[in-house]
């Protein structure tokens, strides 16, 4: 689906514009682009090798590093191994002194003996409860040091990241492909958007359409069809007109005796359940008046047209915020559905009622309505609007200049020898050099 904000003209002027752009951007450096190419794929090869050195670099440091640190730990867990080996099997040595000296004082030796017990004695029950604390701490502390070791030896198996490849960011079709930026920027209204609370809503449905609908529609969005009477989304396509007025209300919505009305429910100061009822007014009528100023227009342009599809203009309203539940008590005189219900119809060529339809309006009449709809908005509202084709010669400039750019960054002989190389100027001068070159 190409999407057409109001405010531009001249669609099929600035289409055919924009196409002799391309291929005169095409004539001129296709068959450049490749070397182009080529020559900046061999400097970020380049640029890798030289970050790939520097990654070894550092990789090896980091290796040799963690082992250094695997190597000091080892030698410590040796050394508080053999002190633990030495504490535990000297104990019955030990043992064996404090039951000797304890027998020489039972026996009453001498007085330098009986010092010497009391001493031992009393160095053991001092630090005893050192001698205690290193038999439990040091086989934690060990095993602490040995996962430690473990853990440097996983990384240090890891290394360094090695650098990525970077990707190559450039495109021959993209850089040649002209009309797909065109068709992008006639998407943003050069008009001031009112961000009011419908907004959302319109935003919102186009999205929807935009990945659900085919692509042979165009839609214009905003479209002034009428003095202060503007459609959310006119959509055109080959089974006809659709015009589609946006509702963003939330809430329950009742359809009782012709009269739309919404129903809201809300917790009141302390905690109190409470409902309101609002009357939406004529949502109806504001759809029925756009779909007779729409008929009009294109009517005037194209009686034969109109006659041959009595039901050209179609749509409705669409009811777009997701917290909604419409109750319909009795018919109404304007289809309505959501976003799911309308982009089937659409898509399936299909009436209003759901009765299948031929698509009988060719890719020639879909344009030439799109450019009397715009061609009238223009007349009703002709202050900030844009031509097309004038985007046309923006687009081309912007990708000349950046090709011109990127030439000249990786290989100035790369320029091709015609008017159209011409370093990059002011905007009259390249239409100058284009018109020659025509």
């Amino acid at each position: 689906m190409k999407i057409v904000a109001d405010g531009f003209y001249n669609i099929i002027g600035g289409l055919e514009k924009v196409r002799g752009y391309e291929e005169l951007l095409g004539q001129a450096w296709g068959h450049k682009l490749e070397d182009l190419k080529t020559i900046i794929e061999e400097e970020n090869q380049e640029i890798y090798q030289s970050k790939l050195r520097v990654w070894e670099l550092a990789n090896q440091q980091l290796i040799d590093g963690l082992q250094a640190k695997i190597k000091s730990n080892k030698s410590t867990r040796i050394v508080i191994g053999i002190l633990f080996s030495f504490f535990l099997l000297g104990m019955p040595a030990v043992y064996a002194l404090i039951v000797f000296l304890l027998d020489v004082v039972s026996n009453s030796a001498s007085q330098l003996s009986v010092g010497l017990a009391e001493t031992a004695i009393r160095m053991l029950v001092i630090s005893a409860p050192a001698i205690i604390g290193f038999f439990l701490i040091s086989p934690i502390v060990i095993m602490g040091m040995w996962i430690q070791a473990r853990n440097m030896d996983t990384k240090g198996r890891k290394g360094v990241p090695k650098p990525a490849i970077d990707r190559i960011n450039f495109s021959v079709p993209k850089n040649l492909d002209l009309e797909s930026t065109w068709w992008e920027r006639l998407a943003r209204t050069p008009r001031p958007i009112q961000f009011n609370h419908g907004y959302r809503g319109e935003q919102l449905l186009l999205k929807y359409l935009d990945e659900n609908i085919i692509s042979d529609h165009i839609c214009i969005i905003n479209l002034m069809v009428g003095n202060k009477l503007d459609a959310d989304l006119v959509l055109i396509g080959p089974n006809g007109v659709w015009i589609l007025e946006s509702k963003y209300i939330s809430g329950v919505i009742h359809l009782n005796s012709g009269v739309w009305s919404r129903e809201k429910s809300f917790y009141a100061p302390g905690g109190y359940l409470r409902s309101k009822k609002d009357y939406l007014g004529d949502i109806e009528g504001q759809w029925i008046r756009e779909k007779k100023a729409v008929d009009i227009t294109i009517n005037r342009s194209f009686p034969s047209i109109t006659k041959a599809h009595p039901s050209l203009v179609k749509g409705g309203l669409v009811f777009s915020h997701n917290r909604s539940r419409v109750i319909v008590d009795s018919d109404s005189n304007v289809p309505w559905g959501n976003f799911k219900m309308w982009a089937s119809v659409i898509n399936k060529h299909q009436d209003n009622g759901g009765h299948p339809q031929e698509s009988t309006i060719s890719k020639t009449q879909v344009f030439d309505i799109v450019e009397v709809l715009l061609e009238r908005s223009r007349k009703i509202s002709p202050s900030q609007v844009r031509s097309s084709i004038n985007i046309a010669s923006e687009v081309y400039n912007d990708r000349k200049r950046g090709i011109v750019l990127l030439s000249e960054q990786h290989c100035r002989k790369l320029e091709p020898q015609e008017p159209i190389n011409m370093a990059v100027t002011k905007d009259n001068e390249i239409e100058q050099d284009i018109y020659q070159c025509n």
